[in-house]
């Protein structure tokens, strides 16, 4: 999972390359860099919205250009639009101490669950107030995000990053938005492009 900066953002389609012709992965999930006050934030990082377009082409022709992956016995699964990003849901963590979070990218102590030596981490998972709260932090409930006509596509963004940058969970994830926005487009329109045997597994 490489994160995606102003430094490097120019060798997106090199790195696809690298790692699914070179290393022979099966897919490939970047992310843009996530900013946040714990990383001593600097917007420079960020790649701008036309550096982000540029790697997406390239990328995108990159792949369309690959040899089709062999053909699958039984149809790919569709796109499944979310309401989430997956804090709390898809995932969570457990550190050092035991104690476990929704996210690995949010260990503080406002989103300690519990701790696996006093309680069952199914029990944790299942009934946790921290649990509970961030998985009811949907996209239709955040302000801006609940009128987009691609909400389900981009979900929302971060949790995290919108915490990290602005201090608040359920805070509309500006500094992303036309990011995200763009890649979700971007996909719907990549997945008419590429035979869907070419896109499953591989396109993040």
């Amino acid at each position: 999972m490489p994160a995606l900066t102003d430094k490097n953002i120019g060798f997106m389609k090199e790195i696809y390359e690298y790692a699914l012709d070179d290393l022979g992965v099966d897919g490939l999930a970047p992310i843009l860099f996530q900013a946040g006050d714990h990383q001593e934030l600097n917007l420079q990082q960020i790649p701008t919205l036309d550096e982000w377009g540029d790697a997406q082409n390239r990328t995108r022709e990159y792949l369309r250009g690959r040899a089709p992956a062999a053909v699958q016995e039984s149809a790919p699964s569709p796109v499944v639009p979310r309401n989430h990003c997956g804090v709390g849901e898809g995932e969570f963590s457990i550190d050092p101490a035991g104690f476990v979070y929704p996210c690995q990218t949010m260990h503080f102590d406002e989103f300690i669950c519990g701790n696996v030596r006093d309680a069952d981490v199914k029990d944790i998972y299942d009934a946790s107030p921290v649990m509970q709260r961030v998985r009811g932090t949907v996209v239709d409930n955040l302000e801006v995000c609940k009128h987009c006509d691609v909400k389900y596509f981009c979900n929302g963004g971060c949790r995290a990053t919108a915490y990290n940058v602005y201090g608040v969970f359920d805070k509309h994830n500006e500094l992303y938005c036309r990011h995200l926005e763009k890649l979700a487009i971007d996909r719907m329109w990549a997945n008419c492009e590429l035979p869907l045997q070419s896109t499953e597994s591989v396109c993040a």
